[in-house]
């Protein structure tokens, strides 16, 4: 019975929305839950039409019921023709709300039971066309209501000419038809959302392999790239194709480290990326720091000065991450940002039992309207070195991301030249369990 249904079902969707799904220019999902919308309230429109026919003195409420009846079942049809999803749900939730008003009208206005069904029009707008669909029938229901209102102020008296048995038939659609209708519609929406998600974790894994493969592949021919560059450096070579070698290895360079963020800050969102923690000794992994920057801090003349606070006291972390990914970005950040000639200090002192990492630089310092964002990754955030060094914006994002993967924390302190004058700089610090 369920398949059989299922198979009713997806054939009338794919009438109803064959032009949409061949022109690809409406996303299915907002065929679906407008299909669902009428097969839900459908029946329920069809019923007060009959109950207003057989139960009703008046022939207006069971006429307009009808009219209002078919527009509503052939409004997903009007799929067919275009894609204006806010116009069909317009149309359908109109015919219902006309049928709403004149059943109303002769069952008492304001008194009559079937006005709650206004209720119900902001969510099925809402569900089709979003927030637009919400404010538009929520404001539609509300001058309609406040209209019955107002008859019944100035005491202009709705008629009543449904019978007893009518009135109680009415009754049981409003009680049962709720229930119902609500949570059917309810269903589907979950059934659409879990769907849609999906969806959503299907191409977000799509990204992720490609991401992989894209990061794989190009570290092959980068590497070839600076190597033989390298190479070209120990012939004797004009001064113009010396410039332009040394230009493309820093390129290669440059790219050589995206590639290498980005492999990281994607093994580490899989969890693939395993963090052991062990005990470190931050005197032994000074000088190692200093050696990997060795060459960019003589090119710009630089002092590297550590003031070692806390002696042999060791804290709990990953010598790699805390090398190279954390302490590597941010004393790769101080250089770039600091002018020739200047000092970078690295300050390890305790703070509450743990230890702080200070790194500070006498640098061009942080603009403080770019301090809040520059741990997000999806900001705008890079700026020139002052010497023209490029940077990409990854960099503090991933040295966020491994503080945190350590149970540290980290934190900014700068000022501008314009700002502080001769005392600017900037200064991270890192927070670490003994």
């Amino acid at each position: 019975m369920d398949s059989l249904f299922l198979r009713a079902y997806q054939g009338l969707y794919r009438f109803v929305a064959k032009d949409r799904i061949a022109k690809k220019d409406l996303p299915e999902r907002y065929i679906h839950t407008h299909l669902v919308c009428v097969l839900a309230t459908g029946i329920l429109m069809w019923a007060y039409a009959f109950v207003a026919y057989f139960t009703i003195s008046d022939p207006t409420p069971a006429i307009v019921g009808l009219v209002a009846s078919i527009i509503h079942a052939l409004s997903p049809l009007l799929y067919r023709l275009n894609n204006n999803r806010f116009l069909n749900s317009n149309i359908f939730i109109g015919a219902g709300i006309v049928h709403q008003s004149t059943f109303g009208y002769f069952c008492g206005g304001f008194h009559s039971n079937i006005i709650v069904w206004f209720g119900i029009l902001p969510l099925l707008a809402g569900l089709i066309c979003g927030r637009r669909g919400i404010i538009t029938w929520l404001t539609i229901g509300t001058l309609v209501l406040i209209g019955f209102l107002l008859l019944e102020v100035m005491g202009i008296n709705a008629p009543y000419l449904i019978s007893p048995t009518g009135l109680l038939i009415s009754q049981a659609l409003v009680t049962f038809g709720w229930i119902f209708t609500s949570a059917i519609v309810i269903w589907f929406f979950l059934i659409s959302v879990e769907a849609h998600q999906k969806e959503i974790e299907k191409k977000k894994e799509g990204i992720q392999n490609l991401i992989c493969v894209i990061t794989h592949d190009i570290s092959t021919p980068i590497s070839v790239i600076i190597g033989r560059s390298s190479m070209l450096k120990k012939f004797e070579l004009p001064e113009e194709a010396s410039v332009s070698i040394n230009k493309i290895i820093v390129a290669t360079t440059n790219m050589t480290t995206i590639v290498n963020n980005v492999r990281n800050l994607y093994a580490m969102e899989l969890g693939k990326s395993a963090i052991p923690i062990e005990c470190i000794n931050l005197n032994r992994l000074m000088p190692m720091l200093q050696d990997n920057f060795a060459e960019k801090l003589e090119a710009k003349r630089i002092k590297f000065i550590v003031n070692n606070e806390v002696g042999e006291l060791e804290i709990k972390a990953n010598a790699d991450l805390l090398l190279h990914q954390i302490l590597g970005n941010l004393l790769s950040n101080a250089i770039k940002f600091s002018p020739e000639g200047s000092e970078i200090h690295i300050t390890i002192k305790l703070k509450d039992k743990n230890v702080v990492i200070a790194i500070t630089d006498s640098g061009i310092g942080i603009p403080t309207d770019l301090i809040p964002r520059l741990f997000e990754m999806h900001s705008a955030t890079s700026r020139t070195g002052t010497s023209g060094e490029k940077g990409t914006g990854f960099g503090l994002p991933i040295v966020k991301a491994y503080v945190e993967k350590l149970d540290g924390k980290i934190s900014v302190f700068s000022k501008t030249l314009e700002d502080a004058g001769s005392k600017h700089g900037t200064t991270f610090e890192l927070e670490f369990l003994t």
